[in-house]
């Protein structure tokens, strides 16, 4: 519901196209792929970290068999996340749902409209005239979207919440480390009310979601 009214909301406020194309596809890659806003987006508007920042290199599309059916998907290459010493080396699969939360659709809807292609060693997510999109400027964003949450809605919220909605929905305790990436129990610390290792048996939950 929260981010049926981002969306919605995204469409009134008086800001460029593609700003507002580029925020929505923020919202579906930290909601559809369970991520911390650190693992995608910079801290600093002129610099940033190569380990850490996603950069043209670490993003890629591609298409795979899923259930009798051929499924685009964007991979993201996570280069430091937390649990690195445990799973150094994470990719993140985020498939088309065809639904209106779709990250394909929200991805080349947003790069369409900016004509240009993404370069590797360079951010990938950058505000128009070339300076970075930080974690503060969508945490600002949301708090405009969204105002009066009680706790403030933040990109720290992304991260639980998919995994929270399939555990509701009944899903594995295998289903749900592994959608979030985490090796212990520890993810009963992020999922609230409560994938096998691979995203393609959500396919059909996920669609079932109406997303």
């Amino acid at each position: 519901k929260l981010l049926a009214l981002i969306r919605a909301k995204l469409k009134t406020i008086k800001i460029t196209a593609d700003r507002k194309r580029l925020i929505w596809c923020v919202c579906t890659f930290l909601f559809l792929g369970s991520m911390r806003g650190s693992e995608i987006l910079s801290t600093n508007r002129v610099r940033f970290d190569p380990v850490k920042t996603m950069c043209g290199e670490d993003l890629k599309l591609a298409t795979v068999q899923a259930q009798g059916e051929t499924v685009e998907t964007i991979t993201i290459r996570l280069k430091s996340p937390k649990t690195s010493r445990s799973n150094p080396v994470q990719m993140v699969e985020l498939p088309a749902t065809g639904g209106w939360l779709c990250p394909v659709k929200a991805w080349r809807n947003w790069r369409h409209g900016r004509k240009a292609s993404t370069v590797a060693g360079k951010p990938v997510f950058t505000w128009k005239d070339g300076t970075l999109v930080t974690l503060e400027d969508i945490n600002r964003v949301l708090t405009v979207l969204l105002p009066g949450m009680d706790p403030r809605i933040t990109t720290r919220a992304f991260r639980p919440a998919l995994p929270s909605i399939l555990a509701r929905e009944g899903a594995s305790e295998a289903m749900l480390k592994a959608l979030g990436r985490w090796t212990s129990r520890t993810y009963l610390h992020y999922v609230r009310e409560g994938r096998t290792g691979d995203w393609r048996g959500l396919l059909t939950k996920l669609r079932e979601l109406a997303l």
